[in-house]
């Protein structure tokens, strides 16, 4: 009912606030992909307003943030967009997919049967698309399994490997 795996991805915000002044008032790139259950947190370097706990807050600079909303969502949905469409058609070598690999291991300090899942899981059910998309959508896949904590910081690993398959 969705289409095929990975149609229909939208891009969004999410705010984070701490009320007690322990975290910073932050809004942020949201990646939401329809076929999937789970979403994807932007990258860091995709943040439209960050404002910490000092003092009063600045309305004005608040004010534009607010009003820069659209803008940002459509900049950060094309920079998103092309890293997608660069995963989708990127066939790294051998080398270079156990280098992917690797670092998603040591990134997500995965356990070898988890690391196995993502393997197979790209392979078999995303293996239509680039093998680069395919392994950020199976690190997502695996996360299904985890809690919420989890579960989000797999979706930031497989984020930062889709922000810089050009490392690779």
């Amino acid at each position: 009912e969705y289409g095929e795996v990975g149609a229909g991805i939208f891009g969004g915000i999410v705010l984070n606030n701490s009320d007690v002044g322990q975290s910073s008032l932050r809004i942020g790139y949201l990646l939401y992909r329809l076929a999937c259950t789970n979403g994807m947190i932007g990258h860091k370097d995709l943040s439209i307003y960050k404002r910490s706990h000092l003092g009063e807050i600045d309305r004005t600079a608040l004010k534009i943030a607010f009003n820069n909303i659209n803008s940002k969502i459509a900049e950060n949905d094309e920079i998103l967009s092309k890293q997608i469409v660069d995963a989708i058609n990127m066939n790294p070598t051998d080398k270079d997919y156990e280098r992917m690999l690797n670092f998603v291991k040591e990134r997500a300090k995965i356990n070898k049967s988890d690391m196995e899942k993502i393997k197979v899981t790209a392979i078999t059910e995303y293996g239509g698309f680039g093998r680069a998309w395919a392994l950020c959508n199976a690190i997502t896949e695996v996360a299904h399994s985890y809690d919420i904590e989890r579960r989000s910081e797999l979706e930031g690993v497989a984020n930062t490997l889709l922000m810089s398959l050009n490392k690779f």
